[in-house]
C-alpha cells in the first residue's frame, strides 16, 4: 500500500511539531500549515489522504476551510481539532462532512484511533468507487462485445445465405466502419497479373473517387500488410500532416489488415480517419481481422457457386445433346434401312410402282426427313427459346418436349404408314 499523507492545519507550532513527529513515526507522510488560507491551498494542490483541521485559525476559520473544500468537490476526510466542551461546533462541522473530532487537549492514542477510523472509511469509499467503475467498465465492455458478436453473427449468416457477393462485401465494410468509429472503409482485392489493388466495396465520405478505383500494388504502402501478414497501422506525425495514398486523397490515420484464401493473398480490408482524431488500436485490428475472415469465406463461396453453375450448365448441355442425338439418329437409321431395302428389292426385280413396299418405304423416308428437319429448326430457334429450369437458376430450352411434339404432329400426317408397317409385321 502506498504511504498515506496527512495534512495538519493548526496555528500552534508546538502542536503541529508534536503531531508531525508522532504521525511520521507511524509511517504517514505529513504536510503542515499554520493558517486557514495556507491549509486550503495545500489541501487543493497536494490532495492529502486526510486533514487534521483546527477550528480556530487565522485568515480563514476551520469552518470556512471546510466549506471551501466541499464547494470545490474535495472529498478528503477531515478530523476536527477543537477545544474541550465545544460539541456544538462539532455538530456544525459534521453537517459539512467531517469524519470525527478530537477535543483539546487530546491524547495521542485517541488521535491515532480517530485518524485510522477516518482513513479506513475513506479506503472503503475509494474501494467501492473503484469497484463501481470497474463494474461499469466491465459492463460497457460486455455490451460492446455482445454487440460485436451479434453483428459478426449477422454477417456470418449473410455470408452463408446470400450468394450476391457485392452485398456481403458492402456489409463487411459497413461493419468495419461502425466498429472502429472510422470515417471511411474500403475493401480492395489483389489482381497479381495486373499488379493492382482494385476497390470492390466502400463506405464513408464521398471524395469523388472513380467507381473503378485501382492503383499499383507493387508501389502501394498497403502491400506491407500482405507481405508481413500483420495489420498495417499508419498515423500522421502532426495534426497538419496527412498520409498521401495513391488514391487521390489524404488521410490522417489508417488501419489495413491482410486477407487470404488458403494462404493465397486475396486483398486488404481497411479503415481511415478515426472519428475524434484518435489513432486506430489493436482492438480495431482484431475486429477487422474477424470481418476479413468472412470476406474470404464469401469469395470462396461465390467461386464454388459459380463452379457448380458451370457444372450444371455442362450437364444440361450434355442431356440436350443426348436428346438431339436420339431424335436425329433414329430417323437417319430408318432412312438408311428403307433405302437399303428398296435398293435390294430393285436389284432382285421385286419393286414395281403398284406394290406396298415402294409406297411404304417412300413414306418412311419422307416422314423421317421431316423429323430431322423439325429437329434442326428447333436448334435454329435457340436464340429465343421457350425456357424451363433444370438445375438451380440455370434455364435451358426444353428440347425433349418440343421435339416430341413436332415428331407426333409429323407422324400424324402418315396414318396409312401405320397400317403398312403393321402388315409387314
Amino acid at each position: 500500500m502506498e504511504r498515506e499523507t496527512i495534512l495538519v492545519v493548526d496555528d500552534n507550532k508546538e502542536i503541529v511539531s508534536a503531531l508531525f513527529d508522532v504521525l511520521q513515526s507511524r509511517g504517514y507522510g505529513v504536510l503542515c500549515a499554520y493558517n486557514g488560507r495556507e491549509g486550503l491551498r495545500m489541501a487543493l494542490e497536494e490532495k492529502p489522504d486526510l486533514i487534521l483541521l483546527d477550528w480556530n485559525l487565522p485568515q480563514l476559520s476551520g469552518f470556512q476551510v471546510l466549506r471551501a473544500l466541499r464547494e470545490r468537490g474535495n472529498k478528503a476526510p477531515v478530523v476536527l481539532m477543537t477545544i474541550y466542551g465545544s460539541e456544538s461546533v462539532a455538530v456544525q462541522a459534521f453537517r459539512l462532512g467531517i469524519r470525527d473530532y478530537i477535543p483539546k487537549p487530546f491524547r495521542v492514542p485517541d488521535t491515532l484511533a480517530a485518524i485510522e477510523r477516518a482513513l479506513a472509511e475513506d479506503r472503503l469509499r475509494r474501494e467501492k468507487e473503484r469497484m463501481a467503475q470497474e463494474l461499469a467498465e466491465a459492463n460497457r465492455q460486455m455490451q460492446q462485445t455482445l454487440l460485436e458478436l451479434t453483428t459478426l453473427q449477422a454477417i456470418g449468416q449473410s455470408v452463408t445465405s446470400v450468394l450476391e457477393l457485392e452485398r456481403v462485401l458492402d456489409r463487411v465494410v459497413e461493419a468495419a466502419c461502425y466498429f472502429s468509429d472510422a470515417r471511411e472503409g474500403a475493401l480492395l482485392l489483389l489482381d497479381e497479373e495486373k499488379d493492382a489493388l482494385i476497390l470492390r466495396a466502400h463506405r464513408g465520405v464521398d471524395r469523388n473517387r472513380p467507381l473503378n478505383l485501382s492503383f499499383r500494388y507493387s508501389t502501394s504502402p498497403l502491400r506491407k500488410a500482405l507481405e508481413t501478414g500483420e495489420p498495417l497501422f499508419l498515423t500522421s506525425g502532426t495534426r497538419d500532416y496527412s498520409i498521401k495514398l495513391k488514391t487521390d486523397y489524404l488521410v490522417r490515420s489508417l488501419l489495413y489488415v491482410p486477407l487470404y484464401i488458403q494462404e493465397r493473398p486475396l486483398g486488404v480490408l481497411g479503415v481511415t480517419d478515426k472519428l475524434g482524431g484518435q489513432s486506430f488500436g489493436r482492438d480495431d485490428a482484431r475486429l477487422l481481422i474477424s470481418l476479413g475472415t468472412y470476406v474470404s469465406i464469401a469469395i470462396e463461396n461465390a467461386r464454388l457457386y459459380e463452379s457448380e453453375k458451370e457444372l450444371a450448365r455442362a450437364e444440361t448441355v450434355k442431356q440436350m445433346i443426348v436428346t438431339l442425338s436420339h431424335y436425329i439418329m433414329n430417323p437417319l437409321t430408318a432412312i438408311n434401312l428403307s433405302t437399303y431395302e428398296l435398293s435390294t428389292k430393285h436389284e432382285q426385280g421385286q419393286v414395281n410402282s403398284e406394290g406396298d413396299l415402294l409406297k411404304r418405304n417412300l413414306q418412311m423416308i419422307e416422314m423421317n426427313i421431316k423429323e430431322i428437319t423439325a429437329v434442326i429448326s428447333i436448334l435454329q430457334r435457340l436464340a429465343s427459346p421457350r425456357k424451363t429450369t433444370y438445375v438451380g437458376d440455370i434455364e435451358m430450352i426444353d428440347i425433349e418436349e418440343q421435339v416430341r411434339e413436332r415428331v407426333q404432329k409429323i407422324r400424324a400426317e402418315y396414318p396409312e404408314l401405320d397400317r403398312l408397317l403393321t402388315a409387314v409385321s
